[in-house]
């Protein structure tokens, strides 16, 4: 397995953690469909639907990790999320698109309702 992959592994277990100290129940990770990939899909107690991005800070990057958020992977994330809904008949779910950042080893930020 590549460093890379490692790294983003790591950085989901520890946004895994995160999210079920928070009393979110994990769906899925890594859900993958023909339209892209969301890293994390939550529930909430209310029984909203949580789509998680879930990025490294790196700190000698040029771009910070939300602007490597661009209207691109926003729309794919959005279609992925659509399918994820329809394939698991959620037809009248609420959702909402969060980003977590993860840096040495601990989430520093989740911002909820990134975009929409």
């Amino acid at each position: 397995m590549s460093e890379k992959k490692v790294k983003g592994k790591q950085g989901e277990n520890i946004a895994l953690d995160y999210l079920t100290s928070k009393g979110i129940r994990v769906r899925h990770t890594n859900f993958f469909s023909r339209y892209g990939e969301i890293d994390i899909v939550g529930e909430t107690l209310k029984g909203e639907i949580l789509f998680i991005e879930v990025k490294h800070y790196k700190p000698h990057s040029l771009v910070h990790p939300l602007e490597a958020i661009t209207l691109k992977k926003r729309s794919r994330i959005k279609t992925t999320a659509r399918h994820y809904l329809m394939e698991h008949s959620l037809f009248k779910a609420e959702c909402r698109f969060d980003v977590m950042i993860i840096d040495q080893g601990s989430v520093t930020l989740h911002l909820e309702n990134a975009f929409q």
